[in-house]
């Protein structure tokens, strides 16, 4: 098996090789999954020069799901590409090769420069694993897929995926093909496309905070029939919405694993009925709080929503993680160390007990807070409110909100390609 050292010398020659970095990585999956499967065809292609190879990835694609022949042409360099993973994939043999070139991915993702996805933070990823537990005989289902880095940190026994971003599709794929990981994949937007239950084990999903959707393109979808909340939906309730798209998508012994903004939780109107129904129903088994500017494209602080159709006992236990990051040297993000998660996942189960970080909440306490869940009504740590510009805020979810009106309308485009 390479070394770290010597992994990182590949991530570098690709960077070298790909100069167009904002194309990096979907060039990368789609090429790492090509040599893959047909290795000694991609070889001979190479030896005839870069027409030849365009030849072979025009054929080769064509028939394909979820590809992105177009960004090939945006670089140059493909030929030292191809020819470094090839000599990559002969040197050290199919298993290997995999394992390396899915590490080299998550670096690449980690660089964050393609600036209209959402990369889940590493940490997260396997805080939430963590919490998730041994997923190797559950299905598993991501309405918000992006990477499905999660996934591949869980390894669950099938995975059914769902991605609106053509690009991101494409990268989720490749690399789910890559991990061998069973799944059931499509592009589509999860809130507004009409899809059975799945009866799945776990929902696990970072959906996009802050999006706004049109009432009337979820209104009449059979995960909102279970619930009795009219069809006065705001635009502003997404939340709620991969909330309600979420327990539909369970079994009637599954768990749900969200992360949420954290407006979601004191909230009024839709969202406050939501909230509401889900303490009643005694559906909420935990709430960890996230420390601020942990993820990429925000500095607001998000909250992990744990979920429970089985859960025991009435309370509900809340998690501060606020002050348990440490900063990234590179970038000034807050990072959650293996330490700190391996301490929040104890705490969620019982094995540690701190009450300065975790409480077990009455639903007579919750009540008497008009059902409210924001930590400051349980814990007495002092947010740091002038860490976060509030209009650079606005800003950064304006830009992810035109991002998002720009998937949908190439998704609707391809789907009137079809």
């Amino acid at each position: 098996m390479m070394t770290q050292q010597e992994i990182q010398t590949v991530f570098l020659e690709m960077q070298q090789l790909v100069k167009n970095s904002d194309a990096l990585l979907v060039i990368f999956s789609q090429s790492a999954l090509l040599v893959d499967q047909d290795a000694s065809s991609l070889k001979k292609a190479l030896d005839g020069g870069e027409k030849s190879l365009f030849n072979y990835l025009n054929q080769a694609l064509s028939n394909r799901p979820y590809t992105d022949l177009e960004s090939f042409k945006l670089v140059s360099g493909l030929v030292g590409l191809f020819d470094r993973l090839v000599t990559l994939y002969e040197t050290e043999g199919q298993k290997q090769y995999r394992e390396v070139v899915l590490t080299l991915a998550w670096m690449m993702a980690d660089l964050d420069a393609h600036l209209d996805m959402i990369y889940e933070n590493a940490s997260l990823t396997d805080l939430i694993a963590k919490i998730a537990g041994d997923t190797s005989q559950l299905t598993v289902y991501d309405g918000a897929a992006g990477m499905a880095r999660v996934v591949h940190a869980m390894a669950p026994k099938q995975a059914v995926l769902r991605e609106i971003n053509p690009q991101t599709a494409t990268i989720s794929y490749a690399l789910c093909q890559l991990a061998e990981i069973e799944v059931d994949f499509h592009l589509q937007d999860s809130l507004t496309v009409n899809e059975p239950s799945h009866q799945v084990d776990l929902v696990v999903s970072t959906p996009p905070f802050g999006m706004r959707i049109p009432a009337r393109l979820a209104a009449d979808n059979d995960y909102l029939k279970m619930f009795n909340f009219g069809n006065n939906i705001p635009t502003s309730a997404s939340d709620s919405l991969w909330i309600q798209q979420a327990l539909f998508q369970l079994n009637n012994d599954g768990r749900a694993i969200l992360q949420l903004a954290p407006g979601w939780f004191f909230r009024g109107g839709y969202d406050g009925n939501v909230r509401r129904w889900l303490i009643d129903n005694n559906l909420i088994e935990a709430i960890i709080y996230l420390p601020e500017n942990i993820h990429t494209h925000t500095g607001i602080a998000s909250c992990i929503l744990i979920l429970n159709k089985q859960k025991e006992g009435g309370n509900i236990r809340l998690i501060d993680a606020r002050g348990l990051a440490d900063s990234h040297k590179r970038t000034s993000k807050a990072v959650l160390t293996a330490a700190s998660n391996q301490f929040i996942a104890e705490l969620l189960t019982g094995d540690k007990k701190d009450e300065t970080y975790c409480k077990d909440v009455t639903l007579k306490e919750i009540h008497e807070r008009n059902y409210e869940l924001v930590v400051n009504a349980y814990f007495t740590q002092a947010l740091d409110v002038a860490s976060w510009d509030l209009d650079q805020e606005l800003k950064a979810l304006d830009r992810y909100q035109t991002a998002y009106d720009k998937a949908r309308e190439e998704f609707n485009q391809l789907l009137n390609s079809l």
